[in-house]
């Protein structure tokens, strides 16, 4: 088994809508016969929600049409609209999954939630190959909130040694806000720790300077913030980080910017590097 192996892609690019709230497949791919191993699946896709309050839409990814691999919360446009000219937000996810021997097919599908409305689906892609040895991921799925302006860890990821090379680092979290000024944001944090528990050589990765550093604002229109409301998802990828030999941790932090007033979610958080070489 080699990184790479076994490339597979395929995309749906067209506009596709619907008002049902029961899952509608939007694009489905289907693997030769593989060897077992690991797996990396990516997941894409642009969606437009239309402008009653509470309609939204949720994605799934199902594996060999019964096995859920993955499933969205809610999610809504920031600023809604299903017209062709209108904004559009985007789904990501990356999933490392243990496959048996065998031809596999993995199923992009979404639905309507709330009121009978339509939702809009575009650009979807899914793309897949086979990992090696160096993958390392880690998940924190359950929700969590906080009132706090000083920043909260979400889920992070401890290398232990590794080999010098380039890597592939990224993350994907969903995210909510309670206040849709943009003086109540999120502050989100991902930062990567070399050597944490010796000389611990700090670098953000979404800003460009050392310490506690850069952070970005983000902000999902204000839709609320409990575990029912609707969500948007941000996601960031570095595809060639050159590394040294050495033990690294990585850090997705997420803090209010707003202060006491202003309370922020965030769910279904990913970390995931592997070498590239």
């Amino acid at each position: 088994m080699a990184l790479g192996d076994n490339t597979q892609h395929v995309e749906s690019l067209g506009r596709s809508q619907t008002s049902l709230n029961v899952y509608q497949t939007k694009v489905t791919l289907t693997t030769p016969v593989l060897p077992a191993g690991d797996y990396l699946v990516c997941v894409s896709a642009l969606y437009q929600t239309d402008s009653a309050e509470t309609n939204e839409i949720q994605f799934r990814v199902l594996e060999d049409g019964a096995t859920t691999a993955y499933e969205s919360g809610v999610l809504r446009e920031a600023n809604p609209g299903n017209a062709a000219g209108d904004s559009q937000d985007t789904f990501y996810v990356s999933m490392v999954r243990t496959l048996g021997a065998g031809s596999h097919t993995f199923a992009l599908e979404y639905r309507r939630t709330g009121t009978v409305d339509l939702v809009t689906v575009e650009e979807a892609r899914i793309e897949f190959f086979e990992m090696d040895g160096t993958y390392l991921g880690s998940a924190s799925d359950a929700y969590a909130f906080t009132t706090s302006t000083t920043y909260i860890n979400k889920v992070l990821l401890n290398t232990g040694a590794i080999a010098a090379g380039t890597y592939h680092i990224g993350f994907s979290v969903e995210y909510a806000c309670q206040d849709p000024n943009n003086t109540n944001n999120m502050g989100l944090r991902f930062r990567e720790r070399r050597d944490p528990v010796g000389v611990d050589v700090i670098t953000n990765l979404l800003g460009d300077d050392a310490g506690l550093g850069k952070e970005l604002q983000i902000n999902n229109g204000g839709y609320g913030y409990l575990s029912t409301d609707p969500r948007q998802v941000a996601a960031w990828e570095q595809p060639c980080r050159v590394l040294t030999a050495d033990t690294y941790q990585y850090e997705l932090d997420y803090r209010a910017v707003g202060g006491a007033f202003d309370e922020v979610a965030v769910a279904l958080a990913r970390i995931n590097l592997w070498r590239m070489s």
